[in-house]
């Protein structure tokens, strides 16, 4: 073990070493008024790696080796001023050091920051949506959305609705969704991640700006598989997370591929996932499993019936007596009779969810 240990710590020291070696030469390159292209063929050289910057709309901003299908791909965020403004790519094939193209793009992330700083440096308002993106993905506190928002352009009490693109080539996707975007909406941001693509739109006229999204987004190309979901409209930036949280669950209720699911039109089956049913009805459903029993019918046709006994027990086809029995056991099982409590509400829409 303690041989095998010094091999590993051997191997970290030679790969640190190596990065820093690559940084350095990277670091003259820049002094010496290089770009990004010649920043990234030295970090090629020294790693065996072919190097890509691309941006977070998806351009590629330099690059530098060939770049064929296999090996492993290593990915590093190259922030410029503590926001994300660009993403290093260094493939490694097969048979090459994937640790050592780990650490030395670690390692390169401040020298292309300061290239990109030199050659391209980043609006102000670009980086303030990506941020405030990426704020609203990890659900970051509201004071900060409401600090991020008017940065990036987005009023703060504003319509807005959140859009969710899975696909495998997400980040791809991106110039295309922002230049859609663009057409549609008076403002809008977005921002890839992995095999997800999130955006928010600014929806000045509310509902109908909306519609008119969902619309563009059923003509818009995407590759096959891919699935695309609009979340509800929110009042301001403060409630995109939740229009973004409820357009991925809408994509797991309803993810055909090909579509554009609208969380609008599932609302009600949201519901019933958030397990309303279970909290109100769920004694009555598990009794009902269990004795092969009738009890959430039984429920369902007293509630539609104004809790008129004498008619529910027509449309079940029960004597008026059997009927106070099955209710009494019902009320046992949900905590009492709900007339005069104000839970005849809730409960006959769990008996309406409960169908589903």
């Amino acid at each position: 073990m303690q041989e095998i240990n010094s091999l590993l710590v051997s191997e970290s020291v030679e790969h640190l070493q190596r990065g820093d070696q690559a940084s350095h030469a990277m670091a003259a390159e820049l002094a010496h008024g290089g770009g990004l292209d010649q920043l990234l063929a030295v970090l090629s050289e020294r790693t065996g790696a072919s190097a890509r910057l691309v941006s977070p709309s998806g351009l590629t901003l330099g690059a530098a080796g060939s770049f064929d299908d296999g090996g492993n791909v290593t990915t590093v965020d190259v922030p410029v001023r503590g926001v994300l403004a660009a993403r290093l790519e260094l493939h490694m094939p097969d048979d090459g050091d994937g640790g050592l193209a780990r650490v030395a793009g670690e390692r390169s992330v401040d020298i292309l920051g300061l290239a990109l700083l030199q050659r391209m440096p980043p609006g102000l308002k670009e980086l303030a949506g990506i941020e405030l993106m990426r704020a609203i993905s990890s659900g970051s506190q509201h004071w900060q959305l409401q600090q991020f928002g008017p940065a990036s352009g987005f009023p703060v009490k504003g319509a807005v609705a959140a859009v969710v693109i899975r696909s495998t080539g997400a980040g791809h996707l991106r110039p295309a969704v922002d230049a859609l975007l663009r057409e549609c909406v008076p403002h809008s941001a977005s921002y890839a991640n992995n095999a997800e693509l999130i955006a928010l739109a600014a929806l000045g006229e509310g509902a109908g700006a909306r519609a008119a999204l969902m619309e563009a987004l059923r003509g818009f190309d995407v590759p096959s598989g891919s699935v695309i979901a609009v979340g509800p409209l929110g009042r301001g930036v403060g409630e995109a997370p939740w229009s973004l949280t409820e357009a991925r669950r809408a994509l797991e209720l309803d993810s055909v591929a090909g579509g554009v699911v609208d969380a609008d039109t599932l609302a009600v089956e949201l519901l019933a996932r958030d397990g309303f049913v279970q909290r109100q009805l769920g004694a009555v459903v598990e009794h009902d499993r269990l004795k092969k029993s009738e009890l959430v019918r039984t429920l369902t046709v007293w509630l539609d019936t104004g809790c008129n006994t004498a008619q529910a027990a027509r449309e079940l086809h029960l004597e008026r007596q059997s009927l106070h029995h099955r209710l009494q056991r019902i009320f046992e099982l949900c905590g009492g009779d709900p007339r005069g409590t104000g839970r005849l509400a809730a409960l006959h829409l769990a008996t309406r969810l409960a169908r589903l």
